[in-house]
């Protein structure tokens, strides 16, 4: 490891840089459009990283399902260079970069420490590390030299101590954002994780911030939790620590009082999602299926005005079992039929299955 000082005004901030030889970055893994974004946006003079997620799994090998990148370039500079660039947001802009087979892989830019009338300002690399929530998210890759640089010691949290530790002050990080309530436990489980007494002890006390969040954002939580292959064990911790409650509390209790037919078909579900390529849309839909099918196991259909009057009943029940997640009422029909059709999963699934759709 070596460590680059870097002076800022009276501080000096130390950066840890880590070579391939210890973090072992297989090119395999990589996504060819990232690098080629990276690549170009340092070609026209700014500077570019993998960052996040991407980098966590990177270097516990396992293939990453999105690459987000962050940059020197504002998203307007990058879209007078890059002709498949749409800009985003309204308070902070993002540079969406659009590929193929509806792919997005989002740029972000560095932003400052401070912000100025409710907007953020552009910042440096150092800055844009301390914005953000945990340590393990901090970590910015770079595919050409293939080193990894660490200003908050994210690396040795996620490699050598095993936890989750928070870069936003604990008293403001999730009052500033519910949401990294979600993503933290999240990230404990997929990770191998520990998270520290105080830090769960906060998770608890401001879980009831997560009704203030807009579905959309809900939406994307629950989609990643779905496609992560442990959404059983992931929905359990958002259960201990009561945000579940708030959200989904008729699967919230259900998780409470250890229901086996709920544990059992969100095994299964997992199960199939670490092991077969399936599409978002479906995903979605025999995710939230394996949450409630125990719900209706005596569905009993006799006529076919007896079957109407059941889909509008269960449709109408779903809109209130996932009313903070705004499933889209053409998922919500897709779990309706499997509800009543007690088709298998896997028979199932969807014809046009991108192989490469293996999501999260």
């Amino acid at each position: 490891m070596l460590k680059k000082v870097i002076s800022k005004g009276n501080a000096n901030i130390v950066a840890c840089v880590y070579e391939k030889k210890e973090h072992k970055i297989s090119a395999s893994l990589l996504d060819e459009d990232a690098v080629k974004i990276v690549n170009k946006i340092k070609y026209f003079g700014g500077d570019a990283f993998i960052v996040g997620g991407a980098v966590r799994d990177l270097i516990l090998g396992k293939k990453p399902k999105d690459f987000d990148i962050v940059t020197s370039m504002t998203p307007s500079q990058l879209k007078s260079h890059f002709r498949n660039v749409r800009i985003i947001g309204h308070r902070f802009k993002l540079a969406h970069f659009y590929f193929q087979n509806n792919k997005i892989i989002e740029v972000a830019t560095f932003r400052a420490l401070e912000s100025k009338s409710n907007v953020n300002i552009y910042g440096s690399i150092e800055e844009d590390a301390y914005r953000r929530d945990f340590t393990i998210n901090a970590l910015y890759y770079d595919p050409g030299s293939q080193k990894i640089y660490d200003y908050v010691g994210g690396y040795e949290d996620l490699i050598e101590n095993k936890r989750l530790v928070e870069i936003i002050d604990r008293e403001k990080i999730f009052k500033e954002d519910p949401v990294r309530i979600i993503r933290g436990i999240k990230y404990s489980i997929k990770d191998g994780l520990s998270i520290g007494r105080e830090l769960r002890a906060k998770m608890e006390e401001d879980a009831a911030m997560i009704e203030d969040v807009s579905t959309s954002r809900l939406f994307e939580e629950l989609i990643k939790i779905l496609q992560s292959g442990q959404s059983l064990e992931i929905l359990k911790e958002l259960q201990k620590v009561g945000i579940l409650n708030y959200i989904l509390p008729k699967i919230s209790y259900d998780i409470k009082i250890g229901n086996p037919v709920l544990t059992a078909n969100l095994k299964y579900f997992d199960t199939v999602i670490s092991n077969f390529p399936v599409t978002r849309n479906k995903i979605i839909e025999l995710g939230a299926y394996s949450m409630i099918a125990h719900v209706y196991n005596k569905i009993n259909v006799r006529s076919r005005e007896n079957r109407d009057v059941i889909k509008r009943d269960l449709f109408t029940t779903l809109k209130v079992i996932f009313r903070h997640f705004n499933i889209p009422n053409k998922n919500l029909e897709g779990i309706v039929k499997l509800l009543m059709d007690r088709t298998s999963v896997l028979l199932d699934n969807d014809s046009n299955v991108r192989k490469t759709d293996g999501k999260h």
